[in-house]
């Protein structure tokens, strides 16, 4: 088994155990806030952070498997993201290293999720929490799923 080490000192068990559905994770490396996203603090687009729940009261994390056509741009055109999951899709065992399966928004939620991406020869495991850039209106900003309650690729 290839070793995977926590970035930065998130590790996605200890987490996990520190926090649950009471006790959300606030991503303290992302915090939800305009220059998360934004080159300048100038920049302001109205943007609302929700969790999953709050856009959608019947959110899961995937439904019916991970598939490429589930992928929608965002409002940025963030075509390469895209692009880029839709080409590991075609290799499933790296696609299901890349974004484990054992996560969702009911199975002891706590708001944090993690993804593994190969960086510079080594495996990093990612931890983030689940809050998402939407616009005034609650469309999300980034990417979207074509299932409006299915949000792995967000």
């Amino acid at each position: 088994m290839t070793h995977i080490k926590p970035f930065k000192d998130q590790d996605y068990n200890q987490l996990k155990k520190k926090h649950n559905a009471t006790n959300l994770f606030e991503d303290p490396l992302f915090p939800a806030i305009d220059s998360s996203i934004y080159y300048s603090k100038a920049v302001k687009n109205g943007i609302v952070w929700k969790r999953p729940k709050e856009i959608n009261k019947n959110a899961q994390f995937v439904i019916d498997g991970f598939s490429r056509l589930d992928l929608n741009q965002g409002a940025i055109g963030n075509c390469w993201f895209i692009a880029g999951c839709a080409g590991i899709l075609q290799h499933k065992q790296l696609f299901s290293k890349v974004i484990p399966e054992d996560q969702s928004f009911s199975k002891d939620y706590a708001g944090l999720f993690h993804f593994r991406f190969f960086v510079f020869g080594e495996w990093l495991d990612i931890v983030i929490d689940d809050r998402l850039p939407c616009n005034s209106d609650g469309r999300l900003v980034f990417a979207r799923n074509k299932n409006q309650a299915e949000f792995w690729p967000v």
